[in-house]
C-alpha cells in the first residue's frame, strides 16, 4: 500500500501495530502500539512512510498494521499485564503523554520550521452574510503567510501544512520540554551560596586542617623521647598563614 493509498483509507490518529526494525514473521524484536500521528507520506521519493506516537522517527508502510479497536484494546491489555508481571509496575502509555524531546525528535520539528515560510501569520475575519439566519457568523476568510495570502486551502505551500498540521503535538511536546527544563533550574538558581557563606565553610575547613594539624604535633610529642612532626604538617601550616586573615576579613564583612 503506497501513501495515497493510506491517506484516503486511513486517519491521522489510525490504530495501528508499528515495527521499527523486523517485522513478527522476520523475527520483529519491538511492536509499538501506538497511533499515528501524521499523514503518509513518500520519504526520499522511494519508501511510503508514516509517524506514530511513541516513535520520534517515521516507519515504513510496510512496518505498520491497521487494527481494530478491540486488538488495540487487547494489546493494551496484553502489555499491561506482561508489564506488572515483569517488573511489578504499569507501562507509561504510548501517546497519552508528550513524548521525551530527543535530537531526532528536534531536528524534525526544526525541519519543518525551516521549511514552512517566516512569520509573522496572521489571520483575516469576514462576516457571512449569506443569509439573515445562516448561523455562520465570523469566520477566517484569508490566511497571511510568508508565502503570501491565502483564501484557499490549495494555496497553502505544502511547508506551511506540515507545520500546521504536526503543530498540535509538536507544541506541547516543546511545552513539556520548557517545563521540564524549568523544573532542573529551579534545583540550582537562587540556590548558590553566597559569599559569605562561600568563606564560612572556607573557615570550617581551614578549622578543621589545623585540628588534624595539631593533632598529628600532639601525637608526635606525646612521648618521653618525642617523634619528630611528619613533614606535611609544616607544608600545611605554611600554606594556611595567610587563611585566618581571610576568613577573618570576610566574616566581619
Amino acid at each position: 500500500m503506497n501513501a495515497e493509498q493510506w491517506n484516503e483509507l486511513y486517519p491521522v490518529g489510525a490504530l495501528v501495530f508499528a515495527y521499527p526494525g523486523c517485522r513478527p514473521e522476520d523475527g520483529a524484536d519491538t511492536r509499538l502500539v501506538t497511533r499515528t500521528r501524521s499523514k503518509a507520506s513518500v520519504l526520499g521519493g522511494h519508501t511510503d512512510v508514516v509517524w506514530v506516537d511513541g516513535h520520534s522517527a517515521c516507519i515504513a508502510l510496510s512496518h505498520v498494521d491497521p487494527v481494530t479497536e478491540e486488538q488495540f484494546a487487547k494489546a493494551r491489555a496484553e502489555e499491561t499485564a506482561a508489564a506488572v508481571a515483569a517488573e511489578g509496575a504499569l507501562p507509561v502509555p504510548v501517546g497519552d503523554q508528550p513524548q521525551p524531546l530527543d535530537d531526532a525528535r528536534l531536528a524534525e520539528i526544526a525541519a519543518r520550521v525551516e521549511k514552512a515560510s517566516r512569520g509573522p501569520w496572521t489571520l483575516a475575519y469576514e462576516y457571512c452574510d449569506c443569509s439573515e439566519d445562516c448561523g455562520h457568523g465570523l469566520y477566517v476568510s484569508r490566511i497571511n503567510t510568508g508565502a503570501g495570502p491565502a483564501t484557499e486551502l490549495v494555496d497553502l505551500p505544502n511547508g506551511e501544512w506540515e507545520l500546521m498540521v504536526h503543530a498540535r503535538e509538536d507544541i506541547p511536546a516543546l511545552l513539556a520540554e520548557v517545563e521540564r527544563l524549568k523544573a532542573t533550574l529551579a534545583k540550582y538558581v537562587g540556590a548558590e551560596p553566597t559569599i559569605a557563606e562561600e568563606m564560612a565553610y572556607l573557615s570550617r575547613s581551614v578549622e578543621a586542617v589545623t585540628k588534624v594539624c595539631d593533632e598529628a604535633e600532639r601525637q608526635a610529642r606525646r612521648w618521653e623521647d618525642p617523634l619528630p612532626v611528619p613533614e606535611w604538617v609544616g607544608v600545611i601550616r605554611h600554606a594556611l598563614e595567610l587563611a585566618p586573615k581571610s576568613t577573618v576579613r570576610a566574616e566581619e564583612a
